[in-house]
């Protein structure tokens, strides 16, 4: 891609990454400087030279004196004109120029870091890859304090537009380059584009219209109450091309993390604004916890954050699901929320994302201002029926009604870590949960020698070949046994030429480098050929001439997707040696058996343990299994290399977990002590407390440090009297040798 000033990487991270929350995020100075070198009195200045009916109409209302123009609004690039707005239509839009002593720390680059005193739009077209930070987005989406300064924005007239780049994409653990929805929360505080480079465009040059399309007086309200992006946020969701009705504002198709470019309707968005009139202005939902489900850590959930507060803010409140409990209760209420033409207001909660069947709303009052919720845990799902876009996260949208109309969304959302695979009984008591949840997608390293085993009578018992597939395989691979040759062949004779290259430039005879430089174009070009006739008869793209008469030409079979796809799908060799079953069972697992899976993180192991049977077996040398364990940024949840199996008394009684690390097995007390000894009922007279520590992130970067438990010398000894919890009771601490 041509993208991307994208490679950032480390220097957004260092700079204004997540420890970027430990910078200050509020309102310095401005020093920023109009481009403009002469100023103009805001009548001398036409409010757009755009061609077309948005630009008729807006010129037509300026003349009416009816539009409020772009006069005092400003644009900040952050990207150094990357992707930069042309500000020629704009007139009267004001360009911020960063002076050398901020253009020298880089203060002009990538997320923005200060609220300013001014309408500003803004955008920054820079990115990490996903694994090393990702997006400016979820730069901000991973904090309270960066979640705060958002706001901060949104309520001070400023908006920016990023890319979302690699965050938002169908796929899983970058298989296709895409990882799903990694958004570990949604907001009305930016707009984030769906794509690379420049797609901010189509949002960037639509907005300073529509902020130039309301009326004077209606403006000047929205800025002085800091309702205008909450407004364009509102205008923006409701005109969007993909929406078929009005209806649909209220549901999660309105309201996605991310927005196509192909979506925005300038038009639409410019006469909604133009029309607005002050008596219809919707306020900001303002949302706070009344009550919640607070966890312990340590037995409740195990990280390194303190709990499952993500960030608390009047528009987004954001938590993540750590805790080990299936449900989740919260009440929250937003009964502050105030009309600013002091209009009585009704209130909607909806789940805008997520299985319906996960969350319970139950509105209350009169106009529905507070609202019980309960939220199940849930596994990662497609963001809507048919979507090939998946999500880890609910998003519950809450709207108020002035009569007039519904205000931009404010929202609840939980993220659910990826990497965690379930089991609750019928009784919402977790049985087991794995924190290595992830899937395998095989690779094959010698498609030469695994085409050959593949058609023989082993390789075809293993992937179930039929017949008529085992003939077209075998057809294929005397074939590609030429191709191979022919590769090596161009290839060394790229090395020749590349030699008889170096040495004409040590003659510096420029025609003997000129005739190798032909040489060695020619000899790349067959290289390239050869890799290419390779690569098409395995897609089935090259064609096959057939015997003499018999007819004209045929296209390879394509065995490559055909064999992968049997590769994948492969049963259980029957069998497997101890150490492969111990693949399975050295996490808690029973071995696995034909038929269907108990749990993804079971399927998961079970297809690690085919794949690599295969892979040391028929398959040796040309196939590779790699277990990848599903991707969560590093910067919410700590990674954690074990599977927990919780256990329970005839009452329902939680009596404690064993902890399975693939090697051994650990028993733990339902207080989280490891267990040291127990009495004849097996219960935990003697427990030693565990300590959790993470190694620190690097300085300059992200790096996947595991969560590690370790035993310490400090002990307890519990006992078990008649009015005890069934947990029993601490009777005195006592000191351990080290173990």
């Amino acid at each position: 891609m041509r993208t991307i000033l994208f490679f950032c990487l480390l220097t957004l991270i260092s700079s204004v990454g997540f420890a970027a929350q430990n910078q200050t995020f509020n309102s310095p100075n401005d020093k920023t400087k109009d481009s403009s070198k002469k100023e103009f009195k805001p009548a001398e200045l036409p409010i757009t030279t755009i061609p077309g009916p948005v630009g008729d109409l807006l010129r037509g209302w300026w003349k009416e004196k009816t539009a409020a123009g772009n006069v005092g609004d400003w644009y900040d690039n952050r990207d150094e004109a990357h992707s930069l707005l042309d500000t020629k239509p704009f007139p009267q839009l004001k360009v911020f120029v960063y002076p050398p002593e901020d253009l020298k720390v880089r203060a002009n680059w990538a997320a923005a870091r200060v609220v300013r005193p001014f309408v500003t739009l803004g955008n920054s077209s820079t990115s990490a890859p996903p694994t090393r930070g990702g997006s400016n987005p979820r730069l901000y989406y991973g904090g309270a304090k960066t979640l705060e300064f958002l706001h901060e924005q949104y309520t001070k007239n400023n908006l920016y537009i990023y890319p979302e780049h690699k965050d938002y994409d169908p796929g899983h653990n970058g298989t296709n380059d895409g990882y799903g929805d990694l958004y570990p929360t949604n907001t009305p505080y930016l707009i984030i584009s769906q794509g690379s480079s420049y797609t901010d465009q189509p949002f960037m040059q639509a907005i300073p219209l529509v902020m130039a399309a309301f009326s004077p007086e209606v403006k000047k309200k929205l800025v002085e109450t800091g309702l205008l992006m909450p407004t364009i946020q509102q205008i923006f969701r409701q005109s969007n091309k993909h929406l078929k009705s009005p209806a649909e504002y209220l549901t999660g198709k309105a309201h996605p993390p991310v927005f196509e470019g192909a979506w925005v309707d300038t038009l639409a968005m410019v006469k909604a604004a133009h029309e607005l009139k002050i008596g219809e202005i919707a306020p900001i939902v303002s949302l706070k916890v009344l009550s919640e489900d607070r966890l312990t850590r340590e037995k409740d959930f195990f990280s390194i954050l303190p709990d499952e507060q993500l960030g608390n803010t009047p528009a987004v409140i954001a938590r993540l699901f750590l805790g080990l409990q299936k449900t989740r209760k919260m009440s929250v209420s937003a009964a502050t929320t105030k009309d600013p033409g002091g209009k009585p207001l009704k209130f909607t909660w909806v789940v805008l994302q997520g299985d319906p069947k996960s969350v319970s709303l139950k509105s209350k009052g009169e106009n529905g201002s507070e609202c019980d919720i309960e939220i199940d845990w849930q596994a990662r799902r497609p963001v809507s029926s048919g979507s090939p876009m998946e999500s880890n996260r609910i998003d519950i949208g809450v709207f108020a009604n002035n009569g007039a109309r519904y205000s931009a969304p404010s929202f609840i959302t939980w993220f659910f870590p990826d990497c965690e695979d379930r089991i609750y009984d019928d009784k919402g008591r977790l049985r087991q949960v794995s924190y290595l949840n992830g899937d395998i997608e095989p690779q094959v390293t010698d498609w030469e020698s695994f085409a050959e085993k593949a058609s023989s009578p082993e390789g075809v018992q293993a992937l179930q070949l039929s017949e008529s597939e085992k003939d077209q395989v075998a057809k294929i691979v005397p074939l590609l046994q030429q191709k191979n040759s022919a590769i090596k062949t161009a290839k060394e004779e790229l090395k020749s030429a590349q030699e008889a290259l170096k040495k004409a430039g040590e003659t510096k005879i420029a025609e003997g480098i000129k005739e190798s430089t032909t040489a060695l174009q020619k000899v790349q070009k067959s290289v390239q050929m050869a890799e290419k006739d390779w690569n098409d008869l395995l897609d089935g793209k090259f064609p096959i001439a057939n015997s003499p008469g018999s007819g004209p030409e045929t296209s390879a079979f394509p065995i490559r997707p055909m064999l992968l796809k049997k590769l994948v799908q492969a049963p259980l060799p029957k069998n497997p040696g101890l150490a492969d079953r111990l693949l399975v069972t050295g996490y808690g697992l029973e071995e696995p058996t034909p038929g269907k899976s108990k749990s993804s993180f079971e399927q998961a192991r079970k297809d690690f343990m085919i794949q690599t049977i295969l892979a040391r077996t028929v398959f040796k040398d040309c196939i590779s299994a790699p277990y990848r364990v599903n991707f969560v940024d590093q910067r919410l949840y700590a990674r954690k290399n074990w599977v927990d199996s919780y256990s329970y008394d005839k009452s329902g009684n939680l009596m404690g977990w064993v902890r399975y690390d693939g090697t051994r097995a650990d028993e733990f007390h339902a207080k989280g002590y490891l267990i040291e000894k127990k009495d004849d009922s097996g219960r935990c007279i003697l427990g030693r407390i565990v300590k959790y520590s993470q190694a620190p992130q690097t300085e300059r970067g992200l790096n996947e440090n595991p969560l590690n438990w370790v035993p310490s010398t400090e002990g307890v000894k519990i006992v078990y009297g008649p009015n005890d919890p069934p947990e029993g009771t601490v009777l005195e601490k006592v000191t351990l040798p080290a173990k």
